[in-house]
């Protein structure tokens, strides 16, 4: 985490620790909106998709940054890339 001077704004420790679990704390995408995101950036990047099947690995990054962006940043990492794994490969 960048230091956002928050040593300064909160002097006390235990104000310091509440705002910087505030600004930590990331709600994600519920399973299905990033499920219905996948599906939906796998139609719309096939050649992205055909490039990975024939074992350009690099894609999957542009893929992922596609998820995220539809999902405003807010889709889960691990399971972002699980899912779009999960149906590129089949």
């Amino acid at each position: 985490m960048v230091n956002k001077k928050l040593d300064e704004k909160y002097p006390e420790p235990a104000g310091l620790v509440k705002r910087i679990l505030e600004i930590s704390n990331v709600q994600y995408a519920s399973d299905d909106d990033v499920e219905h995101v996948v599906k939906s950036v796998i139609i719309e990047n096939e050649k992205a998709v055909a490039d990975y099947q024939v074992g350009n690995g690099n894609v999957v990054g542009f893929l992922i940054g596609m998820v995220q962006k539809e999902l405003k940043g807010k889709g889960n990492p691990q399971l972002v890339r699980e899912k779009l794994l999960e149906r590129i490969q089949k």
